[in-house]
């Protein structure tokens, strides 16, 4: 389950993928880590699903998809790679009917991208071009694109943790490895004089995150937008109804987190949203892209929480929320009611998303929990 959870900001194999090229407009987009052809072949029965064979680890699906969007279409127009009984595969071969390529009506989401640009960087050392790459979103509803969108490369990108070595590895001589390596598989007498497997002893290695905070007097956000957060409503969407929480009245925690079947170690709300990284205004599209990508993590965290095996990390439960600004210049942003999170953890989420700021309310005692807006920059 903790691969789950982990693989929610790092979603990649150990060896980077063949990514699927799509054409578009006289311009070659690669979507790295789409499987575009995969839900469809996942609604297939088993009996008839076409099957790929393993060619390289740098593909585990087995295959390579070439797309095509024409007058906003997005086609499947060749498949390379080969089926398990050693046929070469095709378009045809996963839709018999198609004659040179396939509507992709199944695909709905929005996809991520890079896109090649030019550059005065020096020379890449593995394409021998003067290119650097930038994001492009795509947004697909039933094979037809309804928008696109481009991400600022410019933007700070979110902070990453910081490794640091609590201990070093300790591996065995090679004369004891070659003991257990090469002797005493063939030898049971050995593996239980020596015992067997071998124990190496990995780094002990810790994971520090930037959790720190600033206050309105250090803060490099302007003194009105601090204003604009203090006079925002974060209406929470629970099931029975809609909530609402603001900086300037204590909530009632105690009585929101009763509403979940569950026990929390920590008695907090964190509203967090992923939009407009920065204060900066984006578009619609990849404010939609980030907060898909945080309520996926979110799921994933909840589902980790919720294995009864897996006690590292603690129970919490999220509810999808809103942002309005009483004086209705700025846009609503969707944003996410955190319940029973730690703050250091929301914290270092909002830094994530690059937000300037978060709202988190604690349950002190029995009375009515104080809200707080934390600022991050």
């Amino acid at each position: 389950m903790w691969r789950k959870f982990a693989n929610a900001f790092h979603n990649s194999p150990m060896t980077a993928q063949v990514p699927e090229t799509i054409k578009h407009d006289g311009r070659t987009l690669y979507a790295d880590g789409e499987l575009l052809l995969d839900a469809y072949l996942q609604s297939l029965p088993a009996a008839i699903r076409p099957t790929f064979a393993l060619s390289s680890t740098d593909c585990w699906r087995g295959y390579v998809g070439t797309w095509d969007i024409a007058d906003s279409v997005l086609w499947l127009t060749l498949i390379e790679g080969h089926l398990t009984d050693g046929a070469p595969a095709s378009v045809k071969s996963v839709f018999p009917a198609a004659k040179d390529r396939q509507h992709a009506d199944w695909v709905t989401g929005i996809l991520e991208c890079r896109e090649r640009v030019p550059t005065t960087a020096a020379r890449d050392a593995f394409t021998g071009t003067h290119a650097q790459f930038q994001n492009v979103l795509i947004d697909v509803e039933a094979g037809r694109v309804k928008g696109e969108a481009i991400i600022n490369r410019d933007r700070p990108p979110p902070p990453r943790p910081q490794q640091r070595v609590l201990a070093p590895a300790q591996t065995p001589s090679a004369f004891v490895e070659w003991l257990h390596t090469s002797a005493a598989p063939r030898m049971p007498w050995l593996r239980r004089l020596i015992g067997y497997p071998l124990q190496y002893s990995l780094p002990k290695i810790e994971f520090v995150k930037d959790v720190s905070t600033v206050s309105p007097e250090s803060s490099v956000v302007p003194r009105e937008v601090i204003d604009a957060y203090r006079n925002t409503d974060y209406v929470i969407k629970f099931a029975d109804g809609n909530q609402t929480l603001n900086v300037s009245e204590a909530a009632p925690i105690a009585e929101w987190l009763a509403r979940f079947n569950r026990r929390f170690e920590h008695s907090t709300c964190a509203v967090i949203t992923a939009c407009n990284p920065f204060g900066e205004q984006i578009s619609e599209l990849e404010n939609r892209h980030r907060t898909n990508e945080l309520r996926d993590w979110l799921k994933c965290r909840q589902e980790a929480s919720d294995d009864e095996t897996d006690d590292e990390f603690p129970p919490i439960a999220y509810v999808e929320a809103i942002g309005i600004g009483r004086d209705g210049k700025w846009p609503a942003e969707s944003s996410f009611a955190i319940f029973g999170l730690y703050r250091d953890d929301a914290i270092w989420i909002a830094k994530r998303y690059q937000q300037n700021a978060l709202v988190v309310a604690a349950k002190l005692g029995e009375a009515a929990s104080a809200v707080q807006l934390v600022l991050l920059r």
